[in-house]
C-alpha cells in the first residue's frame, strides 16, 4: 500500500496539472464529457500505441466540436501523444500520411482537416465569432 506522503505528492502533482487546464476542459471533465488520464513516463504499454475504433470515433467527434486551432492542438497533444497514434487518426480521416511527416506536421494536418477548414470558410464568408469581433474592437483604428 502507498504511503500517505506518496499519495499526497501524487494529489499535489495532479492539482498542478489540472490547474493548467482551461475552464472549459475542467467543466467537460466535471460533466463527464472528458476524462483525465495518467500516463507513465517510464515507458509505453503496447495497448496505448494504437487507438481503438471507439477512441478514434470519440476523438473525431470531439475535434469536430472545437472552435479554435489552439484548442484542437491541445486536444491532440493530450489524446495522441505518439506519432503512431497521430498517423492512425490521420489515416482514419483519409489524410495523406508520408513517412517524412513529423509529429507536429501530422498534428497540423489533422487540425487543418478538422478545425482549420471551418475557420477559413467562416472567414471567407464573413462570419466571425464573438471573440474575434472583441479582438478587432480592441485594436487601434487606422
Amino acid at each position: 500500500m502507498s504511503s500517505v506522503r506518496t499519495v499526497i505528492r501524487v494529489i499535489a502533482r495532479l492539482l498542478e496539472q489540472i490547474s493548467a487546464e482551461s475552464e472549459e476542459t475542467l467543466r467537460d471533465v466535471a460533466e463527464g464529457r472528458a476524462t483525465v488520464r495518467v500516463v507513465s513516463k517510464r515507458g509505453r504499454e503496447r495497448s496505448q500505441e494504437h487507438l481503438s475504433a471507439a477512441d478514434l470515433g470519440a476523438l473525431k467527434e470531439r475535434l469536430s466540436g472545437i472552435q479554435s486551432r489552439e484548442e484542437a492542438l491541445k486536444a491532440l497533444e493530450e489524446a495522441c501523444p505518439t506519432g503512431k497514434q497521430l498517423e492512425q487518426l490521420a489515416r482514419s480521416l483519409d489524410l495523406p500520411v508520408q513517412r517524412e511527416d513529423t509529429v507536429q506536421r501530422l498534428r497540423d494536418k489533422i487540425v487543418e482537416a478538422t478545425v482549420g477548414f471551418k475557420l477559413r470558410s467562416d472567414a471567407i464568408q464573413g462570419r466571425f465569432d464573438l471573440e474575434e469581433e472583441q479582438l478587432r474592437s480592441k485594436r487601434p483604428r487606422q
